[in-house]
Protein backbone atom coordinates (compact mmCIF):
# COMPACT_ATOMS: atom_id res chain seq x y z
CA UNK A 1 0.00 0.00 0.00
CA UNK A 2 2.88 2.40 -0.19
CA UNK A 3 2.56 4.59 -2.51
CA UNK A 4 6.71 4.27 -3.55
CA UNK A 5 6.41 0.50 -3.31
CA UNK A 6 7.24 -1.19 -6.93
CA UNK A 7 4.20 -2.16 -9.23
CA UNK A 8 3.89 -5.71 -10.29
CA UNK A 9 5.42 -7.17 -13.49
CA UNK A 10 3.06 -7.15 -16.19
CA UNK A 11 3.48 -10.63 -16.15
CA UNK A 12 2.33 -11.20 -12.76
CA UNK A 13 -0.64 -8.67 -13.58
CA UNK A 14 -1.82 -10.67 -16.34
CA UNK A 15 -2.04 -14.05 -14.92
CA UNK A 16 -3.39 -13.31 -12.05
CA UNK A 17 -5.76 -11.57 -14.11
CA UNK A 18 -6.50 -15.02 -16.44
CA UNK A 19 -7.05 -16.83 -13.58
CA UNK A 20 -9.17 -14.75 -12.09
CA UNK A 21 -11.29 -14.53 -15.08
CA UNK A 22 -11.24 -18.33 -15.60
CA UNK A 23 -13.51 -18.88 -12.15
CA UNK A 24 -15.46 -16.02 -13.15
CA UNK A 25 -13.92 -13.75 -10.34
CA UNK A 26 -14.43 -16.52 -7.71
CA UNK A 27 -11.41 -16.88 -5.76
CA UNK A 28 -10.89 -20.29 -4.29
CA UNK A 29 -9.04 -20.75 -0.67
CA UNK A 30 -5.35 -20.75 -2.41
CA UNK A 31 -5.71 -19.64 -6.39
CA UNK A 32 -2.49 -21.31 -7.77
CA UNK A 33 -0.88 -19.14 -10.96
CA UNK A 34 0.82 -21.20 -14.09
CA UNK A 35 4.72 -21.75 -13.00
CA UNK A 36 7.60 -19.68 -14.37
CA UNK A 37 11.23 -19.92 -14.14
CA UNK A 38 11.36 -18.12 -10.80
CA UNK A 39 8.95 -21.18 -9.27
CA UNK A 40 5.27 -21.16 -8.34
CA UNK A 41 3.32 -18.22 -7.63
CA UNK A 42 0.42 -18.44 -5.35
CA UNK A 43 -2.70 -15.87 -4.53
CA UNK A 44 -5.29 -15.41 -1.94
CA UNK A 45 -7.95 -13.30 -1.17
CA UNK A 46 -7.52 -10.39 0.93
CA UNK A 47 -10.93 -8.97 2.96
CA UNK A 48 -11.32 -5.26 1.54
CA UNK A 49 -13.97 -3.26 -0.06
CA UNK A 50 -12.13 -2.98 -3.11
CA UNK A 51 -11.22 -6.93 -4.44
CA UNK A 52 -8.34 -7.59 -3.37
CA UNK A 53 -5.32 -10.48 -3.53
CA UNK A 54 -1.95 -10.91 -2.03
CA UNK A 55 0.21 -13.03 -4.25
CA UNK A 56 3.41 -14.38 -2.93
CA UNK A 57 6.02 -15.16 -6.02
CA UNK A 58 9.04 -17.47 -6.67
CA UNK A 59 7.96 -20.03 -4.28
CA UNK A 60 9.81 -23.65 -4.35
CA UNK A 61 7.28 -25.89 -5.06
CA UNK A 62 3.20 -26.24 -5.58
CA UNK A 63 3.27 -28.26 -2.43
CA UNK A 64 4.19 -25.07 -0.15
CA UNK A 65 2.72 -24.39 2.97
CA UNK A 66 -0.10 -21.81 2.98
CA UNK A 67 -0.59 -21.89 6.57
CA UNK A 68 1.60 -18.37 6.57
CA UNK A 69 0.19 -17.37 3.30
CA UNK A 70 -3.05 -17.01 4.92
CA UNK A 71 -1.89 -15.02 7.98
CA UNK A 72 -0.05 -12.90 5.91
CA UNK A 73 -3.32 -12.41 4.31
CA UNK A 74 -4.62 -11.33 7.59
CA UNK A 75 -2.28 -8.96 8.10
CA UNK A 76 -2.55 -7.27 4.80
CA UNK A 77 -6.15 -6.59 5.65
CA UNK A 78 -4.79 -4.00 8.28
CA UNK A 79 -2.73 -2.70 6.09
CA UNK A 80 -5.26 -2.28 3.39
CA UNK A 81 -8.14 -1.04 6.07
CA UNK A 82 -5.47 1.41 7.68
CA UNK A 83 -4.78 2.84 3.83
CA UNK A 84 -8.83 3.56 3.14
CA UNK A 85 -8.85 5.19 6.29
CA UNK A 86 -5.70 7.03 5.11
CA UNK A 87 -7.89 7.79 1.86
CA UNK A 88 -11.14 8.44 3.61
CA UNK A 89 -9.40 11.11 4.87
CA UNK A 90 -7.49 12.71 1.81
CA UNK A 91 -11.00 12.22 0.34
CA UNK A 92 -12.95 15.15 2.98
CA UNK A 93 -9.37 17.04 2.19
CA UNK A 94 -9.28 17.20 -1.51
CA UNK A 95 -13.20 17.45 -1.12
CA UNK A 96 -12.69 20.72 0.01
CA UNK A 97 -10.39 22.29 -1.96
CA UNK A 98 -11.99 20.94 -4.94
CA UNK A 99 -15.44 22.89 -3.36
CA UNK A 100 -13.13 25.76 -2.72
CA UNK A 101 -11.90 26.19 -6.32
CA UNK A 102 -15.67 25.80 -8.02
CA UNK A 103 -16.92 28.65 -5.77
CA UNK A 104 -13.64 30.61 -6.92
CA UNK A 105 -13.10 30.87 -2.60
CA UNK A 106 -9.02 30.38 -3.87
CA UNK A 107 -6.87 32.52 -5.44
CA UNK A 108 -4.84 31.21 -9.01
CA UNK A 109 -1.48 30.79 -7.61
CA UNK A 110 -1.98 28.66 -4.28
CA UNK A 111 -4.85 26.68 -6.11
CA UNK A 112 -2.06 25.74 -8.35
CA UNK A 113 0.26 25.14 -5.21
CA UNK A 114 -2.77 22.91 -4.16
CA UNK A 115 -3.54 21.08 -7.00
CA UNK A 116 0.59 20.23 -8.08
CA UNK A 117 0.84 19.14 -4.76
CA UNK A 118 -2.22 16.40 -4.81
CA UNK A 119 -0.30 15.09 -7.92
CA UNK A 120 -2.67 17.13 -10.75
CA UNK A 121 -1.23 19.34 -13.33
CA UNK A 122 -4.20 21.68 -14.17
CA UNK A 123 -3.06 21.45 -18.37
CA UNK A 124 -4.02 17.98 -18.10
CA UNK A 125 -6.83 18.17 -16.18
CA UNK A 126 -10.58 17.66 -17.01
CA UNK A 127 -13.68 18.05 -14.41
CA UNK A 128 -15.81 15.56 -14.87
CA UNK A 129 -19.37 15.01 -13.21
CA UNK A 130 -21.14 11.70 -12.80
CA UNK A 131 -25.03 11.31 -12.42
CA UNK A 132 -26.81 8.45 -10.82
CA UNK A 133 -24.67 4.95 -11.27
CA UNK A 134 -24.00 2.06 -8.23
CA UNK A 135 -23.93 4.24 -4.82
CA UNK A 136 -21.62 1.86 -3.43
CA UNK A 137 -19.39 2.50 -6.34
CA UNK A 138 -19.65 6.43 -5.86
CA UNK A 139 -19.50 6.24 -2.19
CA UNK A 140 -16.04 4.26 -2.95
CA UNK A 141 -14.60 5.56 -6.07
CA UNK A 142 -11.84 7.44 -4.07
CA UNK A 143 -10.37 3.71 -2.89
CA UNK A 144 -10.49 2.55 -6.26
CA UNK A 145 -8.54 5.19 -7.84
CA UNK A 146 -6.35 5.87 -4.74
CA UNK A 147 -5.15 2.22 -5.24
CA UNK A 148 -4.95 2.53 -8.94
CA UNK A 149 -2.47 5.67 -8.29
CA UNK A 150 -4.60 8.01 -10.01
CA UNK A 151 -4.63 12.05 -8.38
CA UNK A 152 -8.07 12.53 -8.09
CA UNK A 153 -10.35 15.36 -6.48
CA UNK A 154 -13.85 14.53 -5.65
CA UNK A 155 -16.80 16.16 -4.53
CA UNK A 156 -20.52 15.71 -3.64
CA UNK A 157 -23.00 17.64 -4.59
CA UNK A 158 -25.94 16.17 -5.40
CA UNK A 159 -27.28 14.56 -7.55
CA UNK A 160 -23.96 14.68 -8.78
CA UNK A 161 -20.33 13.30 -7.88
CA UNK A 162 -17.91 15.82 -9.45
CA UNK A 163 -13.97 14.94 -9.84
CA UNK A 164 -11.00 16.42 -11.04
CA UNK A 165 -9.02 13.61 -13.20
CA UNK A 166 -6.28 13.44 -14.97
CA UNK A 167 -7.72 13.90 -18.94
CA UNK A 168 -7.04 9.97 -20.03
CA UNK A 169 -9.36 7.54 -21.32
CA UNK A 170 -8.09 5.11 -19.00
CA UNK A 171 -9.26 6.89 -15.98
CA UNK A 172 -12.60 7.81 -17.64
CA UNK A 173 -13.38 3.96 -17.89
CA UNK A 174 -11.73 3.08 -14.60
CA UNK A 175 -14.59 5.86 -13.01
CA UNK A 176 -17.14 4.02 -15.73
CA UNK A 177 -16.32 0.58 -14.64
CA UNK A 178 -16.67 1.54 -10.85
CA UNK A 179 -20.04 3.38 -10.98
CA UNK A 180 -22.04 1.21 -13.36
CA UNK A 181 -23.03 1.35 -17.37
CA UNK A 182 -26.21 3.63 -16.26
CA UNK A 183 -24.12 6.33 -14.73
CA UNK A 184 -24.40 9.46 -17.13
CA UNK A 185 -20.81 11.19 -16.99
CA UNK A 186 -19.95 14.76 -18.52
CA UNK A 187 -16.45 16.03 -19.58
CA UNK A 188 -15.32 19.55 -19.29
CA UNK A 189 -12.52 20.89 -21.86
CA UNK A 190 -9.06 20.47 -20.67
CA UNK A 191 -8.55 22.90 -17.21
CA UNK A 192 -5.62 24.61 -18.81
CA UNK A 193 -5.75 26.47 -15.51
CA UNK A 194 -6.99 26.23 -11.50
CA UNK A 195 -9.23 29.27 -12.03
CA UNK A 196 -11.42 27.97 -14.97
CA UNK A 197 -12.88 25.04 -12.97
CA UNK A 198 -16.28 27.38 -12.43
CA UNK A 199 -16.21 27.15 -15.82
CA UNK A 200 -15.48 23.82 -16.34
CA UNK A 201 -18.51 22.96 -14.03
CA UNK A 202 -20.60 25.09 -16.53
CA UNK A 203 -18.94 22.72 -19.41
CA UNK A 204 -19.81 19.77 -17.60
CA UNK A 205 -23.59 20.32 -16.63
CA UNK A 206 -23.56 20.89 -20.77
CA UNK A 207 -22.09 17.83 -21.64
CA UNK A 208 -24.28 15.65 -19.26
CA UNK A 209 -27.18 16.95 -21.16
CA UNK A 210 -25.51 15.53 -24.50
CA UNK A 211 -24.78 12.41 -22.82
CA UNK A 212 -28.42 11.82 -21.28
CA UNK A 213 -29.16 11.12 -25.68
CA UNK A 214 -25.59 9.59 -26.05
CA UNK A 215 -25.28 5.51 -26.60
CA UNK A 216 -22.46 5.22 -24.29
CA UNK A 217 -23.96 7.74 -22.11
CA UNK A 218 -20.52 9.91 -21.97
CA UNK A 219 -20.04 12.76 -23.46
CA UNK A 220 -17.96 15.51 -23.75
CA UNK A 221 -18.16 19.54 -23.89
CA UNK A 222 -16.94 20.82 -27.17
CA UNK A 223 -17.85 17.31 -29.34
CA UNK A 224 -18.69 17.26 -32.29
CA UNK A 225 -22.69 16.44 -31.90
CA UNK A 226 -25.71 16.95 -33.74
CA UNK A 227 -26.81 18.63 -30.47
CA UNK A 228 -23.62 20.70 -29.73
CA UNK A 229 -24.03 24.37 -31.29
CA UNK A 230 -22.62 26.55 -28.48
CA UNK A 231 -19.21 25.99 -28.05
CA UNK A 232 -17.99 28.52 -25.50
CA UNK A 233 -19.42 30.57 -22.36
CA UNK A 234 -19.09 33.49 -23.94
CA UNK A 235 -21.41 32.60 -27.06
CA UNK A 236 -23.85 31.38 -24.67
CA UNK A 237 -24.14 34.77 -22.85
CA UNK A 238 -24.77 36.36 -26.29
CA UNK A 239 -27.64 33.66 -27.08
CA UNK A 240 -29.00 34.66 -23.93
CA UNK A 241 -29.30 38.35 -23.85
CA UNK A 242 -29.88 38.32 -27.79
CA UNK A 243 -33.04 35.66 -27.81
CA UNK A 244 -34.26 35.59 -24.08
CA UNK A 245 -33.01 38.84 -22.96
CA UNK A 246 -36.58 40.96 -23.52
CA UNK A 247 -38.48 37.93 -21.22
CA UNK A 248 -35.68 38.27 -18.80
CA UNK A 249 -35.95 41.73 -18.28
CA UNK A 250 -40.24 41.34 -18.60
CA UNK A 251 -39.54 38.47 -15.59
CA UNK A 252 -38.07 41.08 -13.48
CA UNK A 253 -39.87 43.85 -13.98
CA UNK A 254 -42.88 42.14 -13.29
CA UNK A 255 -42.81 39.27 -11.15
CA UNK A 256 -43.59 36.85 -13.57
CA UNK A 257 -41.83 33.57 -15.15
CA UNK A 258 -42.11 33.53 -18.62
CA UNK A 259 -38.80 32.29 -19.26
CA UNK A 260 -39.72 28.80 -17.40
CA UNK A 261 -43.53 28.69 -19.11
CA UNK A 262 -41.37 28.53 -22.02
CA UNK A 263 -39.04 25.52 -20.83
CA UNK A 264 -42.17 23.79 -19.68
CA UNK A 265 -44.08 24.40 -22.91
CA UNK A 266 -40.97 22.93 -25.18
CA UNK A 267 -40.32 20.51 -22.48
CA UNK A 268 -44.45 19.33 -22.53
CA UNK A 269 -44.17 19.06 -26.66
CA UNK A 270 -45.45 22.21 -27.16
CA UNK A 271 -49.07 20.87 -25.50
CA UNK A 272 -51.38 23.13 -23.85
CA UNK A 273 -52.72 20.81 -21.51
CA UNK A 274 -49.78 19.04 -20.46
CA UNK A 275 -47.91 22.26 -19.93
CA UNK A 276 -50.52 23.63 -17.52
CA UNK A 277 -50.73 20.62 -15.90
CA UNK A 278 -47.20 21.10 -15.37
CA UNK A 279 -47.54 24.97 -14.48
CA UNK A 280 -50.59 23.83 -12.67
CA UNK A 281 -52.38 26.76 -14.35
CA UNK A 282 -55.48 26.67 -16.67
CA UNK A 283 -54.92 26.26 -20.87
CA UNK A 284 -56.06 29.68 -21.84
CA UNK A 285 -53.03 31.06 -19.44
CA UNK A 286 -50.36 28.66 -20.93
CA UNK A 287 -51.51 30.23 -24.65
CA UNK A 288 -51.73 33.88 -23.37
CA UNK A 289 -47.98 33.33 -21.99
CA UNK A 290 -46.98 31.84 -25.09
CA UNK A 291 -48.30 34.97 -26.65
CA UNK A 292 -46.28 36.98 -24.55
CA UNK A 293 -43.15 34.96 -25.18
CA UNK A 294 -44.09 35.37 -29.39
CA UNK A 295 -44.66 39.23 -28.99
CA UNK A 296 -41.65 40.37 -26.74
CA UNK A 297 -38.98 37.74 -28.46
CA UNK A 298 -40.42 38.80 -31.91
CA UNK A 299 -40.61 34.87 -32.79
CA UNK A 300 -43.30 32.40 -33.71
CA UNK A 301 -43.77 29.32 -31.65
CA UNK A 302 -44.93 27.67 -35.34
CA UNK A 303 -42.16 28.32 -36.63
CA UNK A 304 -39.03 25.53 -36.66
CA UNK A 305 -36.41 28.32 -37.22
CA UNK A 306 -37.43 30.42 -34.49
CA UNK A 307 -38.37 27.24 -32.06
CA UNK A 308 -34.67 25.61 -32.19
CA UNK A 309 -33.64 29.21 -30.94
CA UNK A 310 -35.88 29.49 -28.14
CA UNK A 311 -34.54 25.92 -27.35
CA UNK A 312 -30.54 26.78 -27.75
CA UNK A 313 -31.16 29.64 -25.64
CA UNK A 314 -32.84 28.23 -22.97
CA UNK A 315 -30.00 25.69 -23.18
CA UNK A 316 -27.56 28.39 -22.58
CA UNK A 317 -29.06 29.43 -19.69
CA UNK A 318 -29.25 26.51 -17.84
CA UNK A 319 -25.24 25.86 -19.06
CA UNK A 320 -24.53 29.54 -17.36
CA UNK A 321 -26.06 28.59 -14.45
CA UNK A 322 -30.12 29.29 -14.83
CA UNK A 323 -32.25 27.16 -12.57
CA UNK A 324 -32.07 23.95 -14.04
CA UNK A 325 -35.32 21.45 -14.11
CA UNK A 326 -35.33 18.89 -10.59
CA UNK A 327 -35.71 15.54 -13.44
CA UNK A 328 -31.74 16.00 -14.48
CA UNK A 329 -30.43 17.14 -17.91
CA UNK A 330 -31.88 15.51 -20.73
CA UNK A 331 -32.90 16.88 -24.18
CA UNK A 332 -35.35 19.09 -24.59
CA UNK A 333 -34.59 19.32 -28.63
CA UNK A 334 -36.48 15.80 -29.41
CA UNK A 335 -39.48 16.55 -27.38
CA UNK A 336 -39.90 20.41 -29.10
CA UNK A 337 -39.69 19.26 -32.76
CA UNK A 338 -42.12 16.03 -32.47
CA UNK A 339 -45.41 18.66 -33.36
CA UNK A 340 -47.75 20.12 -31.15
CA UNK A 341 -50.91 18.31 -29.96
CA UNK A 342 -53.25 20.59 -28.51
Amino acid sequence: MDPSAPEPSPGLRAAVRTAVRAREGKIPGVLRLPSSDSGTSLAVEVPAEEPTLLVVEGLPSASSDTSLLHHLATVAAVEVARHAMALEHQRRVHGELLAHLLDARTDAPTARQELEAAGLDPSACALVAAQHGDEPGRRDLHLTLGRRRIPHLLLSREPLLLALLPDDPDVLLTVRNKLGPAVLLGVSNALGVPDRLPTAHKEVMWALNLAATSEDRIARYGDDSAHTVLRSIDEARVVVDRVLGPLLAYDAAHRTDLVGSLDAFLHCRRSWQRTAAALNVHKQTVMYRMQRVEQLTGRTLATTGDLAELWIALQARELLGGPARTEGPRSHFRGAFRGASV
